[in-house]
């Protein structure tokens, strides 16, 4: 698969931030930066806003134990914090304040068996599934 111009600038990007924390931040062994790869985001017919957050692994790799710290805390903190406002929550959007329904539908972990999706097979969760299940997964279609 070829890169065009824009993905190699964005992969140059990361690159470059990735450096640069590590030549600039602490590296003592309690400071992690992490990212993720994906936040998948839905509004329904009847308004309620659902989202995932999703971490993308080639070759079947695994996430790094800090890594998986960062994303066990978050998912912790979005399903505490979406349970304690019973999924309402109030936020500016077009500089008004709107009143919206939050569905959190989890942090996953995708695995591809290759480096593309076109080479590849696919685990969610740690789970295979196929092409379909997975599109179906990542457009709120199916629960697995």
């Amino acid at each position: 698969m070829e890169h065009t111009k824009e993905k190699q600038n964005e992969m140059l990007a990361d690159y470059d931030f990735k450096s640069w924390t590590k030549e600039n931040l602490r590296n003592d062994g309690k400071f992690s930066i992490s990212d993720i790869d994906a936040v998948i985001r839905d509004t329904t017919d009847s308004g309620i806003t659902r989202f995932q957050l999703v971490e993308k692994k080639c070759y079947n790799s695994e996430p790094r134990e800090n890594q998986s710290i960062t994303y066990r805390i978050l998912h912790a903190l979005l399903t505490k914090g979406i349970e304690s406002c019973n999924g309402e929550i109030e936020i500016k959007i077009c500089g008004r304040m709107q009143q919206i329904s939050v569905e959190y539908h989890g942090t996953h972990l995708l695995q591809l068996s290759d480096a593309t999706f076109d080479q590849s097979s696919f685990k969610f969760d740690r789970r295979d599934v196929d092409l379909s299940t997975l599109i179906d997964k990542l457009n709120f279609t199916n629960s697995i």
